[in-house]
């Protein structure tokens, strides 16, 4: 079966990519508008250090002497560089890495990006009193490091924000659909068929605007199946119930018809009365069946008595454990019978039964377990069935999906689930066929009862 798409992980993966197409977009922002920041921040403090050496030299220099001569300082890497140059070109003052070739023409003023041998972003001021020209310059070098230093803070600032705000949606979308999948997981342990309970009495409730929409859908949803399942089950109730006075008044004509036959005609009619012994039993295990529906009334019954009381023509029957087990005796009446039928049916002529605990010997003769738990084990002699047909009656048990498989299986299953337990089959082809009925009810205080 082909996966389907999950919201969840669709959800998530829409807020990662929305979220980091976000990061790259706000990152080439956050760089053009620092690149920008950055270069008017450099631009304006190259201008006022102009500015600053400019009255400096305005009123404390003389350089009558034109000279190339370089300001004495102490070794130090040098941010900013500066020359004093007259108007023939001719170097008077610069500083100690300041190139020996002019920065700019005798007509610069302002900023330019001209350079004899290095890239240099240059302000160049004309000294009022004198023939001479201030040029102060930053190396177009130190400028980009600077721009791309500010650029790697803001965009990495903005892309973690970006993240942490991503990993954050995602948690959320993860936290809210949470409330999705522990939905489906109560609604899937949700037993809207308990008797004298209206669905909506038992439907879990939401803790989200969202989920109220899909709880009324299936509140109502349940209503009616509730509904349709409670007629079907008064109609087959009433159904059955008005076939058995029929029935039992075709078997007493029998009964009469029999002692007032002639020889010949008893076979037949021995016949007729064995189908319709057939009929009543199948009416009563669909009775049993469509009352399996509402709550068991289990009590101590006694095996051995019951078996007694439910015989079936050519089926030779043994216990092999004595004891009693805590059930409903009307469904495991309707169960057993219907077991000890289907062997008939199908070919058997000897039938063993099993009282036993779960993973204990069913080779003893008294069976008492700890925790209450029986499993009643019946095998028979007839042909059993292939592997294949095993494999398809335990999956059929296993899914519930009883339209697969005939009555007595399914009323055997119904009679276990009932009682808290499960139903099994076991076969080996040519050696017999087991049905197991797994019974969980607590133990009674009242006696054994004989009642079939």
């Amino acid at each position: 079966m082909t996966a389907l798409p999950s919201i969840r992980s669709r959800l998530a993966r829409s807020v990662l990519v929305v979220t980091l197409i976000w990061c790259i977009a706000v990152a080439l922002v956050v760089s053009v508008v620092v690149q920008s920041a950055v270069d008017r921040l450099l631009d304006g403090a190259l201008q006022e250090s102009a500015e600053i050496l400019f009255g400096l030299m305005e009123r404390h220099v003389d350089h009558t002497n034109p000279s190339d001569e370089i300001l004495p300082a102490p070794p130090h890497e040098e941010g900013l560089i500066w020359q004093l140059v007259d108007t023939q070109g001719q170097m008077r003052m610069r500083s100690h890495r300041a190139p020996p070739e002019p920065l700019g023409t005798a007509n610069s003023d302002g900023f330019s990006n001209e350079s004899a041998r290095a890239p240099w972003r240059v302000y160049s001021m004309r000294l009022d009193s004198r023939q001479l020209i201030l040029h102060v310059a930053q190396s177009r070098e130190q400028r980009q490091a600077a721009r791309l230093n500010a650029m790697a803070m803001a965009s990495g600032t903005a892309l973690l924000i970006g993240l942490l705000a991503a990993w954050w949606l995602r948690r959320r979308v993860t936290d809210e659909t949470q409330h999705v999948v522990e939905l489906s997981q109560t609604l899937r342990r949700y037993e809207w068929g308990q008797p004298n309970t209206l669905p909506s009495a038992q439907l879990p409730t939401v803790t989200r605007e969202e989920l109220l929409p899909i709880r009324e859908a299936v509140m109502e949803l349940t209503t009616r199946l509730a509904q349709r399942l409670a007629n079907e089950r008064a109609f087959s109730a009433h159904a059955a119930h008005a076939l058995r006075t029929p029935l039992a008044g075709i078997d007493a004509q029998l009964a009469v018809a029999l002692k007032e036959s002639l020889p010949e005609s008893k076979p037949r009619l021995i016949k007729a009365r064995q189908a319709t012994e057939r009929l009543r039993r199948v009416v009563t295990a669909l009775l049993s069946m469509f009352r399996a529906g509402t709550d068991p009334h289990p009590q101590a019954v006694d095996l051995a008595s019951m078996l007694q009381q439910i015989p079936v023509d050519g089926l030779d029957v043994t216990l092999h454990s004595s004891g009693s087990v805590h059930a409903d005796p009307d469904l495991l009446a309707a169960a057993l019978l219907n077991i000890l039928d289907n062997a008939v049916r199908y070919g058997a002529t000897h039938m063993d039964v099993f009282l036993v605990c779960p993973g204990g010997d069913s080779n003893v003769e008294e069976c008492c377990c700890a925790d209450d738990s029986k499993i009643l084990k019946f095998t028979d002699n007839g042909p059993g069935v292939s592997a294949e047909r095993l494999q398809h009656l335990l999956g059929v048990l296993d899914r519930q999906d009883y339209s697969l498989i005939g009555l007595g299986l399914t009323l055997t299953d119904l009679v276990a689930r009932a009682h808290g337990g499960r139903a099994r089959v076991e076969s080996t082809p040519g050696a017999g066929f087991t049905v197991l009925i797994q019974l969980k009810d607590a133990p009674s205080s009242r006696q054994p009862v004989d009642q079939a």
